[in-house]
């Protein structure tokens, strides 16, 4: 999205074609392929995994990625007001004059590619959500927060005096002194309203499992998949920083092999009511594979959330049962 708001920015710009007809633009193609070419030859090398990741996240009801994408857009819109808000406030008693200006300056055509690289991204990637069957999280506004302040900004940057701009910073610093108890606050709603208990529980799921893996076999944990939530947390929480095993799609993870599950063994975290992760998983299983059921439930502040019960596959390394076997001979 960014890329494509820079190419209609640059056939914007009132300079374009000093620009165009200059080494610049070869040198930016130039630099822009020498990033994404190591990308591009793993992705092809590797069947475009990733596009098949996000084929499998856009096969999704239409209604449930409108919902989506229309809480990124609240969030980002919020987020990027209250930055504005602090920018205006700043300002003193001329902000509601300096408004028109602002207004001004977005509708001027010369400005127009401005506008264009400042908001394309966010617009773009809200359609995705909306028309392109894409689902989108508001994390992935994360880098648009201060978008709509910059394009205030620019406009009345004139009317920013020293301590003006002492002002923004103490409200930038006193924003942080509070977000750091409002998150807190956060967390309680989440905990009343039920929000996301499968991602509350996952850092203690994913030491859990790591625990039990080790109690069985007393090796490192080296692949690990399972229900969504669980599969992505025990790369990060695990003490062994699995490999994930993305959806146990082979395509989707090319760096798993079933050569690779029977030398170093899969781990399996499912939860109880996740029939198609307890299905697949029934696709690794050995004679030797064990199964232990945990329950998990998030507290806070005196509040418990929804009782989680977790299905820990654990399917041993067969090159280590031969080793055993061998030995035990």
């Amino acid at each position: 999205m960014g890329l494509a708001a820079c190419l209609v920015g640059a056939l914007l710009h009132p300079d374009r074609q000093v620009y165009f007809r200059s080494a610049a633009r070869y040198c930016a193609a130039a630099a822009c392929g020498g990033i994404f070419a190591p990308h591009a030859v793993w992705a092809f090398k590797s069947g475009l995994p990733t596009v098949e990741y996000a084929l499998v996240k856009s096969n999704r009801p239409l209604w449930f990625l409108a919902y989506h994408a229309l809480v990124a857009a609240v969030v980002g819109i919020g987020a990027n007001i209250l930055g504005t808000a602090v920018l205006l406030l700043a300002l003193g008693r001329r902000w509601p004059m300096l408004l028109p200006r602002v207004w001004r300056f977005w509708k001027a055509q010369d400005h127009a590619w401005l506008v264009v690289l400042g908001f394309g991204p966010i617009v773009a990637t809200l359609l995705l959500g909306f028309v392109g069957y894409v689902k989108i999280a508001p994390n992935f506004l994360i880098p648009t927060v201060y978008i709509l302040p910059l394009m205030v900004l620019i406009p009345v940057r004139r009317a920013l005096t020293v301590n003006r701009v002492r002002a923004i910073m103490l409200a930038a610093a006193a924003f942080i002194v509070f977000a750091l108890p409002f998150s807190s606050v956060i967390a309680y709603a989440s905990m009343t309203l039920g929000l996301n208990d499968r991602q509350q529980v996952s850092p203690a799921v994913a030491e859990a499992a790591t625990k039990a893996w080790h109690k069985e076999l007393g090796t490192p944990l080296r692949i690990a998949t399972g229900t969504e939530p669980f599969s992505l947390a025990l790369p990060f929480y695990s003490s062994d920083s699995p490999a994930e095993f993305t959806h146990f799609n082979t395509k989707q993870a090319p760096w798993i092999t079933t050569e690779r599950i029977a030398r170093e063994g899969l781990l399996c975290v499912c939860e109880a009511t996740d029939a198609g992760c307890l299905e697949q998983a029934k696709h690794y299983a050995t004679p030797e594979t064990k199964r232990i059921v945990q329950r998990f439930q998030k507290k806070f502040w005196g509040l418990r959330g929804r009782v989680i019960e977790v299905v820990i596959i654990i399917v041993p390394p067969r090159a280590k049962l031969f080793i055993d076997f061998t030995e035990g001979a």
